[in-house]
């Protein structure tokens, strides 16, 4: 029969090793400062990047991995599907935000997958837990009552997640701390679309790796350097172009198969990798000082009175002004002239730890929500 035969059949050969440079899959970038390019992502591309993917985690055979990105994205694509799978991992896809913490329960989740906006979410409901409790800050109790508050939100939140991989926006590095009370490794990592995604990533476990500022060091895949401040990168996983559009193909590759990456940043004497920034945000003061709007951005992301902020120049005084959308809860407990006065006194205490330069002088509050991409940043 057909069915006997048809693996017998001399038009059946083994399936073509998919490693090539041939090209795999056309994924759009977010679009968050711009129109959406179309990358070009080759086999290679891919397999390199999950290959890297999976030594960074500790994934097992059999752990679960839940999936809160989109599925069309590539951090998705690449760091949950691809890297587990390379390594045998059980795939969770979470229906709703807000069910998470059921979920990563109900699953018995190993690993999750975030942005920082989404760490964000999972912090604030850990400190509602805790103050609804009666609990103070995790730091600020003893190692007895700790470790019994641990206990407790670990049963509730799921007893086996043991790390969070954070990538796609800078992360407070307070983060790290805050979840390693909780005995979860939160590993913060940098990529983009263009090398599918991964560049650089903490590692679990591994204290040759870790750097709560940075976001580790380049991937074996991966060589990094800055020119001009600009973050470059090279390997195997940086993408074959943009779909049909050879002139901007022509700036963001050089020659030598470099791509320029948009993102400032740095890197120390020990190879770790740091992002202050995008390129094309950058403040040029009159002065000729020189200032990352989402370095002062990330300052408050730990707020509980600032649901978004944007910060940017005015050019008619030539000083540092933000946009800012208070927290709806703040707003429904306290009313908005209260919440404004409480984000204004936070405004002023961050400025203390800024020179003149940086400090936020204007500020400008808007009544509806920044409009944001899948993956919960801002289109500036």
């Amino acid at each position: 029969s057909y069915e006997t035969n048809r693996f017998t059949n001399a038009a059946y050969s083994a399936p073509p090793v998919l490693n090539g440079p041939e090209l795999a899959m056309i994924v759009y970038t977010s679009g968050t400062s711009g129109k959406p390019k179309a990358v070009m992502l080759s086999q290679r591309n891919l397999s390199s990047a999950a290959h890297y993917g999976s030594s960074i985690i500790d994934v097992n055979v059999g752990d679960h991995l839940l999936v809160l990105l989109p599925n069309h994205h590539m951090y998705t694509i690449g760091h949950c599907f691809l890297s587990a799978m390379f390594v045998g991992g059980a795939l969770c896809l979470n229906d709703s935000i807000y069910n998470t913490f059921s979920n990563i329960k109900k699953f018995n989740i190993d690993i999750i997958v975030v942005v920082p906006a989404v760490m964000r979410l999972f912090k604030n409901e850990i400190q509602s837990q805790l103050r609804r409790a009666g609990f103070g800050p995790l730091d600020s109790l003893n190692k007895v009552k700790r470790a019994l508050v641990t206990t407790l939100i670990r049963k509730r939140i799921g007893p086996n997640l043991k790390q969070i991989v954070c990538g796609g926006a800078p992360l407070d590095p307070s983060y790290v701390a805050f979840f390693k009370l909780l005995d979860i490794e939160l590993l913060a990592g940098y990529g983009m679309t263009e090398c599918a995604p991964l560049i650089s990533c903490q590692v679990y476990r591994h204290v040759d790796f870790q750097r709560p500022d940075s976001v580790g060091r380049p991937g074996v895949c991966c060589e990094a350097k800055i020119v001009d401040r600009e973050i470059w990168v090279s390997g195997e996983h940086v993408m074959l172009g943009y779909y049909k559009d050879p002139d901007e193909t022509a700036k963001a590759l050089t020659d030598e198969g470099w791509l320029k990456t948009g993102d400032i940043g740095h890197l120390d004497e020990e190879g770790f990798l740091y992002i202050t920034g995008r390129l094309k945000n950058l403040i040029i003061l009159g002065n000729g000082e020189n200032v990352s709007p989402e370095e002062l951005e990330a300052m408050f992301d730990d707020s509980q009175n600032i649901d978004g902020i944007i910060v940017s120049a005015n050019n008619d005084l030539d000083i540092i002004s933000a946009e800012i959308h208070p927290a709806k809860t703040v707003v429904d407990s306290m009313g908005l002239e209260q919440a404004q006065t409480l984000i204004r006194q936070e405004v002023k205490e961050q400025n203390k730890n800024l020179p003149l330069y940086k400090q936020i002088q204007i500020i400008n509050f808007r009544e509806q929500p920044f409009e944001k991409t899948s993956s919960l940043k801002i289109k500036r």
